[in-house]
């Protein structure tokens, strides 16, 4: 499983993009919804929705992590899972609200 471009962060959110080598397919959308598994080793712990994109890019899932109190203003990392059918797969994605907030001030100030 890979990370694909970086983590997009707003004030509550943040929005991860994680690619799978197979693609997967699902009999039903619980079971897709609850085939990617988020842990966090720090508080606080958001709501997260991982949905899998349609054909032809089943092998890409965009996750929403919401954080009702605001995006933690650190750091942070999120531990993505996946044991299903047999196959197994893990990515770490490193969140840092401080550089994705500068970068975004800085398109800005550039566009």
């Amino acid at each position: 499983m890979v990370q694909v471009g970086n983590a997009s962060i707003n004030s509550n959110n943040v929005f991860i993009t994680l690619k799978t080598n197979p693609t997967f397919t699902f009999a039903n959308p619980t079971e897709m919804q609850s085939f990617l598994k988020a842990t966090f080793t720090s508080q606080p712990r958001p709501t997260v929705y991982c949905a899998q994109r349609n054909t032809p890019n089943l092998d890409t899932f965009d996750c929403l992590l919401i954080y009702p109190s605001g995006v933690p203003n650190r750091k942070f990392n999120v531990d993505f899972s996946f044991n299903y059918q047999g196959r197994t797969g893990k990515r770490t994605v490193t969140v840092d609200p401080l550089t994705a907030n500068n970068a975004r001030i800085a398109n800005r100030n550039n566009g």
